[in-house]
């Protein structure tokens, strides 16, 4: 598993998991990592994101939590976040009025609706 941040590549880890379920919107990544310096962790929450696994991307979201703990010497960092859908997930729909649909709109285009009113980048994907 690497994780992507900024251009630069993070592997090696202690462990490393991505969680898809179908009951929920956002898939998830953690990383568990062993810091033997003290020098500064280079990505703070909110950093965008990829996660790859074997060179195949599985996953493109978000830092959401970065934990550190240990001793003097040697340092576990925890990183987790979710994909892009989390925007999607933590935002309300402020001026629902103001968009605009007909009477034969798709469900793709009410969608697309709600997501260009949101500043979304999510693509939809409507064919299997």
């Amino acid at each position: 598993m690497k994780l992507i941040i900024d251009n630069d590549v993070y592997s090696g880890f202690v462990s490393g998991i991505t969680t898809f379920r179908m009951d929920a919107l956002s898939d998830q990544f953690s990383i568990k990592a062993s810091q033997v310096s003290s020098r500064p962790l280079p990505f703070t929450m909110g950093s965008k994101c990829t996660v790859t696994v074997d060179d195949s991307l599985v996953l493109t979201g978000y830092v959401e939590r970065v934990e550190v703990t240990g001793g003097a010497l040697s340092h576990e960092v925890s990183i987790s976040g979710r994909d892009l859908t989390s925007d999607l997930v933590d935002s309300s729909i402020a001026g629902l009025a103001t968009i605009q649909v007909a009477e034969k709109t798709t469900l793709k285009q009410a969608i697309q609706a709600v997501l260009d009113h949101l500043g979304s980048s999510l693509l939809i994907e409507d064919e299997i």
